[in-house]
């Protein structure tokens, strides 16, 4: 059953979800509060439902909050069957009950109700985050034998949880703390996809693209990658405070199912000039986001989609997240190589040659010189730096060598600068 929530950003009453009815049942329209209007440095929910008085239709506002949940159809039953009253065929009752910790500044709670800021947290043990990742790991995202779990939503396919860490250890985050790293175990069906993530995002940071600290370690007996939420930030006082952010589907109004460029979502075609438009240094930002499209290309990351980029929003700022979710798709035969996004007409990554940069250039009224040197720049370095990625994380030589090969033979097309 739908239920009205109650919007909060930076801990002040923002909007509201309320529900129109129509033929094909309620409908969720957000609402943003005078209050929230008249703030001094206020920023919208999404770039796609701009600050208005007016309500924003059902279709935006309903593709935003799907957005927040796990694709995860093992985490979906699982909350169904931990939390009594929860239809997770409606994306606000889920956000009734988790949407207190959710991507970004976003709060959602119970129409009448203010977010818990008590801020209560429980120390775990190694033993008990080890029980948590292990019931992830077997059970593809559910814990069917952990009692207390995070209440957080975090969207995406692969198993995961947020939890909070400091010099005391981990803890299990509730009401309105925030949780401060993603921890994700290995998963069964793609072999050390933890060092493949770990390695991917160290050798990009080499190469001058923006990420969060990440590492893989053993917690429990279980191995886990952990990075650091980018949407997390401690302040002066040492609280936690949430940054907004929102990833490409949510930002250009796309399902979150059409986030494959062959699924209808968007295109660079689309992206380019949105960025363009809404970013607050474009020509900066557009450089960084080629740098991050030309290594994605380089290491054959076919999961590079629309959700897999974000945008961080604040009261002064707009800019891209740091990199998160990058892999190497080469170590997985299995699976489609087909890029997310392709590069003027190709999606095979290792069939993306200079004409196709100039075609995607030209095509976004980019100067191809430009994007062309940083694609140099980037290839060029490549090979060693996720050489050097994959030994520092112990890759098995097994990957190692598909990924290497693979990196390597951009080589072979590197862009000529006149």
């Amino acid at each position: 059953m739908p239920i009205d929530l109650d919007l909060y950003l930076g801990g002040v009453h923002a909007g509201t979800i309320t529900h129109r009815s129509s033929t094909a049942g309620p409908q969720p329209e957000l609402t943003y509060t005078e209050r929230w209007l008249n703030t001094t440095g206020a920023f919208p929910l999404s770039l796609s439902l701009p600050l208005q008085e007016a309500p924003h239709s059902e279709k935006r506002t309903r593709r935003y909050l799907e957005s927040l949940l796990p694709e995860n159809s093992s985490t979906l039953a699982d909350w169904q069957r931990r939390y009594r009253g929860m239809d997770t065929t409606d994306t606000t009752s889920v956000l009734a009950v988790l949407g207190e910790d959710v991507a970004g500044a976003a709060q959602f709670v119970p129409a009448g109700r203010s977010p818990d800021t008590s801020r209560n947290r429980i120390l775990l043990t190694e033993h008990e985050v080890g029980k948590i990742l292990a019931d992830l790991r077997r059970y593809r995202g559910a814990m069917p034998h952990v009692t207390q779990a995070p209440r957080i939503s975090l969207a995406g396919q692969q198993a995961k949880i947020g939890l909070y860490y400091d010099e005391t250890g981990w803890w299990l985050p509730h009401g309105d703390h925030p949780s401060t790293h993603i921890l994700k175990p290995s998963a069964e069906e793609l072999s050390d996809v933890d060092i493949n993530e770990a390695a991917m995002l160290r050798a990009a940071s080499v190469l001058g693209i923006r990420t969060r600290q990440s590492t893989v370690h053993t917690l429990g007996g279980q191995r886990v990658f952990i990075t650091q939420r980018y949407d997390r930030q401690r302040d002066p006082n040492g609280m936690i405070q949430r940054i907004h952010q929102e990833d490409f589907t949510q930002a250009l109004g796309y399902r979150p199912q059409a986030k494959y460029q062959k699924d209808n979502g968007p295109a660079l075609q689309h992206i380019i000039p949105f960025l363009r438009k809404h970013l607050t240094n474009p020509e900066e930002e557009l450089d960084q986001f080629n740098r991050l499209l030309a290594f994605n290309v380089a290491i054959s990351n076919a999961d590079a989609h629309a959700k897999n980029h974000s945008i961080l929003i604040t009261p002064t700022e707009r800019r891209l997240a740091p990199a998160y979710d990058l892999l190497s798709v080469a170590a997985y035969p299995a699976y489609s190589q087909e890029l997310a996004l392709s590069v003027g007409r190709q999606y095979q990554p290792r069939l993306v040659q200079e004409a196709d940069w100039i075609y995607y250039a030209r095509k976004t009224h980019q100067d191809p010189d430009r994007v062309l040197s940083i694609v140099m720049s980037v290839w060029s370095h490549a090979p060693d730096a996720v050489a050097d990625a994959l030994a520092y994380f112990g890759s098995p030589p097994g990957m190692r060598d598909i990924i290497t090969e693979t990196v390597e033979s951009t080589l072979t097309r590197l862009p000529r600068l006149p």
